[in-house]
């Protein structure tokens, strides 16, 4: 009896370390932003230090999945996701979007493919994943224009997004950081090179975990 016992505790140990050791783990794919050529590029930035005429920027994207990685996905595999490993425990996952984790009500992410055919992950509220890209410190253009769809005094949206030149972005900026204000992240702002890879644009969006 004790040796029937012992054989099917070795049994499913064996079955464990075979499940195991199929499991895979996916992280996302890599950005295509190249610091060094910033022509016409538009992706998500924080705006940090203004000096001698240079702005620096912390660089941001969505975290992309590859779509051949995400049609293979199965239960017991490991998404990286915000560099946080997200064991998959239930899956429902269609041709351009699906859900991970749904069942358990714990660690729930929803993918959506995007344009490039890639898959993109939102959390439970709506909150896209970022990976960093790095720093970039830009001149900024002639003509930039600062477009903002918050109300700087209330954190509220905009009907109608307002328009300022890169000094009253300054000015908004020092306000808001003097107010401990809603601020700039990669969730609501987007940043815009022109040709020559100036600063063209800082655009503002309302969320409402800002």
């Amino acid at each position: 009896m004790v040796r029937k016992s012992l054989c099917l505790v070795l049994a499913s140990l064996m079955l464990l370390f075979a499940v195991s050791a199929q499991a895979d783990t996916i992280g996302h794919l890599e950005s295509v932003i190249d610091l060094d050529e910033l022509s016409f590029v538009k992706t998500a930035g924080v705006p940090g230090v203004w000096e001698d005429g240079m702005l620096t920027l912390t660089l941001y994207e969505p975290e992309t999945f590859d779509a051949k990685a995400i049609a293979g996905l199965k239960v017991g595999d490991v998404l990286m996701i915000g560099g946080k490993e997200v064991p998959v425990t239930s899956l429902d996952l269609g041709a351009e979007s699906g859900a991970i984790n749904q069942e358990s009500g714990e660690n729930v992410y929803y993918l959506y493919m995007n344009e490039d055919r890639d898959f993109t992950i939102m959390d439970s509220y709506d909150m896209t994943s970022y990976r960093l890209v790095g720093d970039a410190t830009v001149p900024v253009a002639e003509g930039f224009l600062f477009l903002d769809g918050v109300d700087p005094a209330t954190g509220e949206p905009l009907s109608t997004r307002t328009e300022h030149s890169f000094e009253e972005f300054l000015a908004i900026r020092d306000g808001e950081t003097a107010s401990e204000g809603i601020g700039f992240n990669q969730t609501n702002t987007t940043v815009a090179f022109n040709s020559e890879g100036q600063l063209e644009s800082i655009e503002r969006i309302y969320t409402p975990w800002q």
